[in-house]
């Protein structure tokens, strides 16, 4: 199949008015889709497979494609296959704007600093003016940001959403997890020595440890990795890579426990959330939810070794979920494009500094554009 025949199935099924789904994992040349045959919100089972997308809060907004009621596709796409293409796009922002948030962050700051919370991700929503084509949009993703997972999602009753994330929530092959704890952000200067402050490091270390935590409820067989710098398009993360051996029936018990992370909510993180729900003022949505594949089976690569040849001839598919936090994303709704961001507020936070930080991470949204 073409790349132009794979987003022109695309555009017939949308006009159908019927859920699907496309993406692109992180650095890999193929685009899959699930053409959802059924226009009625599925909830989401764990022991199905196929493609989830869901909320930041509450099980209302979830949505589960079934791999056994959808037409797969799936096409190989080089860069020349994509035409980047931006239209104008309003983003003007006004100084009260600013301030608002500012005192936004400053009550968050003294929140903290006479309660327990010891973080709160505190974000807001960005209204941009735009003729631009939601299938053009996902195009400009592929195009700018091959190392994240790209994606465009759509529901007749719960909208349509793109995004480039770079998190993951966890991949999980049989009963072996894998994580990260994601935090702290600066723009990208290409310098070989990458500087991070103490708010950072404190943030990036108390995300690790409520993710850590969060598994050991289920099993103690936690490892993690050395704190590293990971790109995201322009811009810097730290990152701590996290695996676990678990039993598969505790899967959905791991995701409850483990979803919303510390990165998109903050911690401790009941109380955290709590506030975010009474403070923020907007429905985040699929803001900072998660979505991705559900026990879909796939090939695995296995060493070229003479002892591996049967093996090898046999192709093996195993069951993969990989699940991904729903950062750097937009929902399109017919005329404008809703654009989502924020960022960890410790008590160490400078609210002019966070307001330029959540600026700056627009700006991955605002190129698509």
């Amino acid at each position: 199949m073409k790349f132009s025949s794979f987003i022109t199935q695309l555009k017939e099924h949308h006009a159908k008015e019927l859920p699907f789904v496309a993406y692109h994992k992180p650095n890999h040349s193929k685009i899959n889709a699930l053409l959802d045959q059924n226009a009625e919100q599925s909830p989401v089972d764990y022991t199905q497979k196929g493609f989830v997308m869901s909320a930041f809060q509450g099980e209302d907004l979830t949505h589960f494609i079934q791999l056994e009621n959808a037409v797969q596709l799936a096409v190989d796409y080089a860069v020349n296959d994509l035409t980047f293409k931006t239209t104008h796009a309003s983003t003007q922002y006004s100084d009260q704007e600013a301030l608002n948030y500012q005192n936004q962050i400053s009550n968050c700051i003294e929140h903290i600093q006479n309660t327990e919370v010891q973080k709160i991700v505190f974000s807001r929503k960005v209204e941009i003016t735009s003729s631009q084509d939601p299938f053009q949009a996902f195009k400009n993703l592929l195009y700018l940001y091959p190392e994240a997972f790209c994606y465009i999602w759509h529901h007749p009753k719960l909208g349509t959403w793109l995004g480039a994330t770079p998190e993951t929530l966890f991949h999980l092959q049989r009963n072996q997890l894998k994580t990260m704890a994601l935090a702290g952000t600066q723009l990208d200067n290409e310098e070989k020595e990458v500087s991070w402050g103490a708010k950072e490091r404190e943030e990036q270390a108390l995300v690790t440890q409520a993710i850590v935590e969060g598994l050991r409820k289920h099993t103690q067989q936690v490892k993690q990795g050395p704190v590293s710098t990971k790109k995201a398009g322009k811009l810097l993360h730290l990152h701590t890579p996290i695996s676990a051996q678990i039993e598969l029936l505790d899967l959905p018990k791991i995701i409850h426990e483990i979803h919303p992370t510390p990165a998109v909510a903050g911690l401790p993180k009941q109380e955290a959330v709590a506030y975010l729900l009474a403070n923020e003022n907007y429905q985040r949505k699929y803001y900072t939810g998660f979505l991705g594949e559900v026990h879909i089976p796939q090939q695995v690569d296995v060493r070229k070794h003479r002892k591996n040849q049967e093996f090898q001839a046999v192709q093996p598919r195993i069951p993969l979920t990989d699940l991904y936090v729903n950062l750097r994303c937009m929902e399109f709704t017919g005329e404008t494009y809703q654009l989502y961001v924020g960022g960890g507020i410790t008590e160490a936070s400078n609210p002019k500094l966070e307001w330029e930080e959540t600026q700056n991470k627009l700006q991955t949204m605002l190129n698509v554009l």
